[in-house]
């Protein structure tokens, strides 16, 4: 699963501040509420009204590896940001090819895509793309305005659940801009630039890192996932007590899987067991996502098709994890945790039984 923290940023607009920003970054946090899972590893944070100064501590926040920039332009296609430090001007900063270019040159070892939206998008993203891997340029307000707005909330959409399932950049995009194209009458026109360059440096240095470097930066990336699940949950635990079951199946989940694959398939050759190892890890990691997120609500059942139905084990791998279900929630049920937090991991548990046995 891809793990992206994504910026939205709202610039300046002379005439009319867009919201478009806004609608982006709630329906990104829409689509988590709906699939707990993926908000587990991806984040979406929204800053309005930005100036240029703002823009270069949002870039410098090493967590951002997704901007995106909703602004107004000139004709000629500068940016324009508000300007927070001229009280001679406060009004408005218009942003140079140039300085664009320099400004993302600073953060092109961490920024992985840029999507620039405003009414002219080609000067903005040729200069970005001299050193981001992916800009995505999205024309706004040059057509009707109810088009545009449509076109960009299925682009939007579209766009993020890809990513969100496993699929790279530029897939992501090339379905996104189909979708949007085959469902919206209007003339935008969005481009995607590719940095070859950056893009391959990437690949090179990630292919001759020796083992050791990629054993501590996977260390560094586990530390960060781990911290972040750990603020989630004492958030969580101030409001509601529902944590202790979390805790338990991230803590324990290996032991859990021992325990359930040596009562299912004792018998069985270590290749079926590994994989049935797998399919349990991410049962628990389902379960423990939804009590995470405060929501009763499973995740739909075109997700859990992706996920379980390629299995190489077939309906047998069905059968055994109908069983381990049965297994893990003799598990819960029987441990001192908290009833509100109990109840949401067996109801998800029954769901995730009833998905099984249906396939059997």
């Amino acid at each position: 699963m891809n793990r992206y923290h994504i910026a939205f940023i709202e610039a300046a607009w002379e005439s009319d501040e867009s919201s478009i920003s806004i609608d982006n970054f709630e329906a990104v946090n829409r689509y988590f509420d709906e699939n707990p899972y993926y908000s587990i590893l991806s984040k979406a944070e929204y800053f309005r009204k930005s100036s240029i100064q703002q823009l270069g501590q949002i870039l410098s926040d090493e967590k951002f590896n997704i901007v995106s920039i909703s602004s107004d332009c000139s004709i000629s296609g500068n940016l324009i940001f508000h300007n927070s430090q001229d009280p001679t001007h406060p009004e408005w900063f218009r942003m140079q090819p140039d300085e664009l270019e320099f400004t993302f040159k600073c953060f092109s070892n961490r920024v992985d895509c840029v999507i620039v939206i405003a009414p002219v998008v080609k000067t903005a993203v040729k200069a970005i793309a001299k050193h981001i891997p992916y800009v995505i340029g999205l024309p706004y307000g040059q057509s009707d305005g109810s088009n545009d707005k449509l076109f960009h909330q299925v682009f939007n959409e579209t766009f993020y659940e890809c990513l969100f399932k496993t699929h790279c950049l530029e897939t992501s995009y090339i379905i996104s801009k189909t979708r949007a194209e085959n469902n919206v009458n209007g003339r935008i026109a969005p481009i995607l630039r590719i940095n070859k360059k950056y893009r391959n440096m990437q690949s090179v240095t990630e292919n001759t890192n020796n083992q050791q470097n990629k054993i501590i930066q996977l260390t560094k990336e586990l530390n960060k996932i781990v911290n972040e699940e750990n603020e989630i949950r004492k958030k969580i635990n101030e409001y509601e007590k529902i944590s202790d079951i979390a805790d338990f199946l991230i803590n324990q989940k290996n032991e859990i899987i021992e325990t359930i694959v040596s009562a299912v398939i004792p018998e069985r050759d270590s290749n079926e067991k590994q994989e049935f190892r797998y399919q349990l890890d991410d049962c628990i990691e389902i379960i423990e996502g939804c009590i995470v997120g405060n929501s009763k609500r499973l995740v739909r059942n075109e997700f859990l098709e992706e996920m379980f139905d390629t299995s190489p084990l077939g309906n047998l791998n069905n059968y055994y994890l109908s069983i381990a279900m049965d297994t893990l929630e003799t598990i819960l049920d029987n441990g001192p945790f908290n009833d509100n937090a109990k109840s949401k991991a067996l109801i998800n548990i029954s769901k995730l039984k009833d998905f099984f046995e249906e396939r059997i």
